[in-house]
């Protein structure tokens, strides 16, 4: 009976290591997942402003671009430039110049859907890609962006801090990613050479 039960407790002992050993081996896997989910989510997001960065919109510009097309929707690719941004840099500092960056991504955050898509593709250069947004739509969401960030008191950043932007937008269809992009950059080129703080569309 004593050995019956000497066998009855290690069999116990046994099986709550083997509960701890699972107990650990899932919290492992657990933790590996959320690194790995981390990890994925700071390679798809630009380290200084959280939007998504140019790999994160290569990805998904095409899917964005298929929806639409499949359901002959109207979409806007609005490419957004901060005006004289290397006088900010030479004049301010790059920190004052990062806060700038910051400030702009939490904007464009403020000023757009959640179902639209914001990225920071350059130094000082943004993409704005307006999923179901009929053109006049679009317009008016650029331009109260423009305004916004032109009576925006920067000088909490810097005194004397002045920032504005420039933007060029085009409007699907055509549906191909190359053929618009290239036409808002047209698009804010021209708003740059018309004076800036601006909105110019394709």
């Amino acid at each position: 009976q004593l050995r019956a039960q000497s066998r009855l407790f290690v069999t116990r002992v046994e099986a709550e290591q083997a509960r701890l050993q699972a107990e650990r081996a899932r919290l492992e896997a657990q933790i590996a997942h959320t690194r790995a989910a981390e990890f994925e989510a700071h390679a798809l997001s630009d380290q200084l402003t959280g939007l998504a960065n140019r790999r994160h919109l290569d990805m998904q510009l095409p899917l964005l671009l298929g929806h639409a097309e499949q359901r002959a929707q109207p979409l806007t690719l609005a490419l957004v430039d901060v005006d004289l941004f290397k006088l900010v840099n030479d004049r301010f500092g790059h920190a004052v110049g990062d806060r700038v960056l910051a400030a702009l991504a939490q904007m464009l955050r403020e000023n757009t859907r959640g179902s639209d898509l914001v990225a920071r593709i350059g130094g000082e250069e943004f993409l704005l890609v307006l999923p179901d947004a009929p053109p006049a739509d679009a317009l008016e969401v650029c331009e109260r962006l423009r305004a916004r960030v032109a009576a925006h008191d920067w000088s909490v950043l810097a005194p004397g801090l002045t920032v504005t932007l420039s933007l060029g937008l085009a409007h699907a269809p055509d549906y191909a990613a190359q053929p618009l992009f290239e036409r808002a950059d047209a698009a804010m080129y021209r708003a740059k050479h018309l004076g800036r703080n601006r909105v110019e569309t394709a």
